[in-house]
């Protein structure tokens, strides 16, 4: 082990005892990358991930290091063995309790105890469950029934998979925490809103329904990649001995990608312009504009007559499922995944300059939810895309599809782009305020694109249910999954919640709408858009009209000075204000993901500022939030007092009370008010004196 970060690694073991594999995940992953020749960190990472390859990967890195590591050799033999081959037919019985149940359930680590082992981050979600039915799962054994056995697979994979690190700690024996001597290393809301447990009680939602396991298959599929529930469906109904087989293959040693950024400590670390979303009117027929290039010429194209002809037959069936008719023609590609990077670079450059992208990294910064090495780019990126992998623009009408040929992964992801294209036809993409750039409220946007994926990814999930063919999920059954459109090595954990948050809240809030009254109720949404998360999130306080409470900023303009630039104004909305207390880049100041949840989810309403000295580049942050009662207001400034005293080591500023600490030129203080807490972040106690002044109702 390095002897220079023990603390380090005896914070990760602590981390995996708690059943906190991801936690513990992120924080190996930093170690390694900083200290490469750490056995132990290679070793104990190995146990925070499940894929196969990637854990051979850490225990052959071990092994590099010291080779007479008897543990690291054992638990390689054990990875490299092949299982026997398994029919595909040969399905296992599914028990009265579902498929799941069916199946044997690891044992749980020595190190975890019993009631964590299978502890898994839900994050704050919706009041109710998406609809669902036996028709996928029918379907699959019908398939599995004709399946032949797949003794062995030699297709090259068509879309390249990166590391995808797992957050799951697997069923084997972690070793002690010492190892064998190694080498050194090298507007107006309603009347009154309602507590979260009064909502509770008075919302009347619909009845839970109990969730299949095929949907379950699905959600997850949906929010880590939109493509892992069919390759699970798959591995349990059709063809296991070849994924097995995929899985078991040699594996290449997989090096830290050059050039990566080094995760610096969260001690640096310290938030959008409020305007009106105007009022929707539907969209006008539009001319496509064609993709630009940077010849000038045309880059793509179109597809051969083989594929149009598979194109236009899902685009009927899409249709139908959506019970909307097709207007115009949609100018449609198939593109690789270097086109697609370069496509989408284009578009967010466009509306984007270098220096808004700063300022933004600046912010996300300030949040705690990036460290200041993060590269923005490739994030911004992600949110451009759909992670099933394709992508759609309302303002130029076109749709692309990413991959190298049309087989049942494009047609999967055809399905969900031509949903975007069926809806944007009949109630304007392009007029609601989200595309190509946000327009006033940054989570009111995010609330909408949570509106137009989630009904996408129903259609598609609807589309896999009833109109995809065998062959198309022999394709799927073929394709392992990556995480985001546009790959990343390690990114924070912010960004992989952040991005999947339209298609897996998305999904939940549209099946909500969708059992309550099928398509009529989704399509009446796009007239009385969601106006915030919260109501993504909780489903049935959209259906109740609760809108987001006004929260006003004094003129902070005098107390900050001259020399300070602001560079945003806007609200985090609920899902933020969850994202910050639990996935911040410190790992070790996140709390738990039960306690971030329930935290933010009596959110009321926020605004917040953030102001740069443009010579020191130091940053000032007023954040402002108004909670649905005084119990709300009171569970969140005791889970952001704990959120800051961790993020800022605990350093208490002298004299300035309990709430107030000061670490590298920043120091935080938390004040609160009745049904209201007030966040100051600023380079010193005078200033942020100053700034206090000008809110006299918070003590």
């Amino acid at each position: 082990m390095d002897s220079d970060r023990p603390d380090e690694l005896r914070k990760a073991v602590e981390l995996m005892r708690g059943g906190d594999s991801g936690a513990a995940r992120t924080l190996l992953i930093d170690h390694v990358m900083r200290n490469p020749g750490s056995e132990l960190g290679w070793m104990l990472l190995s146990y925070v991930l499940t894929d196969r390859a990637q854990q051979v990967d850490c225990l052959e890195r071990v092994l590099g290091i010291n080779p007479h590591n008897e543990k690291a050799r054992e638990r390689l033999a054990e990875l490299i063995t092949p299982p026997p081959p398994m029919r595909a037919a040969a399905a296992a019985p599914v028990s009265p309790a579902g498929p799941a149940a069916a199946e044997e359930t690891p044992p749980t680590p020595p190190f975890v105890p019993d009631d964590e082992g299978a502890k898994e981050e839900a994050g704050p979600g919706p009041e109710t469950t998406p609809r669902g039915d036996s028709a996928l799962v029918s379907r699959l054994r019908e398939v599995a029934e004709q399946a032949p056995l797949f003794e062995e697979e030699d297709e090259e994979e068509r879309l390249g998979a990166p590391i995808v690190w797992a957050d799951r700690l697997p069923s084997e024996e972690p070793p002690s925490f010492e190892v064998a001597p190694a080498p050194p290393a090298p507007a107006a809301p309603p009347p009154a809103r309602k507590g979260k447990k009064e909502k509770t009680q008075a919302e009347g939602s619909p009845s839970k329904k109990r969730r299949p396991l095929w949907l379950t298959i699905v959600l997850i599929f949906l929010g880590t990649a939109l493509a892992c529930a069919i390759v699970a469906v798959v591995v349990s109904l059709l063809v296991p001995g070849f994924l097995v087989q995929q899985l078991i293959s040699a594996p290449t040693a997989v090096s830290l990608p050059v050039g990566t950024p080094t995760l610096m400590p969260a001690a640096w670390t310290l938030p959008p312009k409020w305007t009106d979303t105007p009022t929707f009117t539907p969209t006008p027929t539009r001319t496509p504009t064609p993709v630009p290039s940077p010849t000038g010429t045309p880059v793509f194209a179109t597809p051969d007559a083989t594929t149009a002809a598979s194109m236009e037959l899902i685009e009927k069936q899409v249709a139908n499922l959506r019970g909307l008719s097709i207007g115009e023609k949609v100018p449609r590609y198939v593109i690789s995944r270097n086109e697609a990077e370069r496509v989408l670079a284009e578009s967010f450059y466009a509306v984007t300059s270098e220096a808004e992208l700063a300022d933004e990294a600046r912010v996300l910064t300030a949040l705690g939810l990036i460290k200041p090495t993060y590269d923005l780019v490739r994030y911004s990126l992600n949110r451009m895309a759909d992670g099933v992998g394709g992508f759609y623009f309302p303002d130029s009408n076109q749709l692309f599809v990413i991959g190298a040929g049309f087989t049942g992964l494009e047609r999967l992801i055809y399905s969900h782009e031509f949903a975007h294209a069926l809806v944007d036809q009949h109630y304007g993409l392009d007029q609601l305020g989200v595309s190509p750039e946000c327009i006033g409220d940054e989570q009111r946007c995010d609330a909408i694109r949570a509106l137009t994926e989630g009904d996408a990814t129903l259609i598609m999930q609807t589309w896999l249910e009833e109109d995809a063919t065998p062959q198309d999920i022999l394709d799927l059954s073929r394709y392992r999954p990556q995480p985001f459109v546009i790959p990343e090595a390690f990114p924070p954990p912010f960004v992989e919640k952040d991005v999947n948050f339209p298609y897996e809240k998305g999904l939940a809030f549209v099946s909500y709408l969708h059992d309550r009254g099928s398509w009529g109720e989704v399509n009446r949404v796009y007239a009385s858009l969601p106006a915030s998360t919260e109501q993504i999130l909780h489903p049935a306080k959209y259906i109740a009209g609760e809108l987001p409470l006004t929260v006003s900023m004094p003129d902070l303009t005098s107390a900050v000075g001259a020399g300070w630039r602001m560079i945003k104004e806007n609200s985090l909305g609920e899902w933020r204000t969850y994202l910050m207390l639990g996935s911040g880049a410190d790992t070790a100041a996140q709390l738990s993901d039960k306690q971030a949840a329930s935290a933010a989810s009596g959110w009321g309403g926020d605004q917040y500022i953030v102001y740069s000295d443009e010579q020191s580049q130091h940053l000032i942050v007023v954040a402002r939030w108004v909670w649905d009662t005084a119990t709300d207001a009171n569970e969140f400034g005791t889970a952001m007092k704990s959120y800051l005293g961790k993020r800022f080591l605990g350093a208490l500023v002298k004299g300035a009370g309990p709430d107030c600490w000061s670490v590298n030129d920043q120091t935080a203080c938390m004040y609160s008010a009745s049904g209201e807490v007030l966040w100051v972040l600023a380079p010193d106690m005078e200033k942020i004196t100053a700034l206090k002044a000008q809110f006299p109702t918070f003590k």
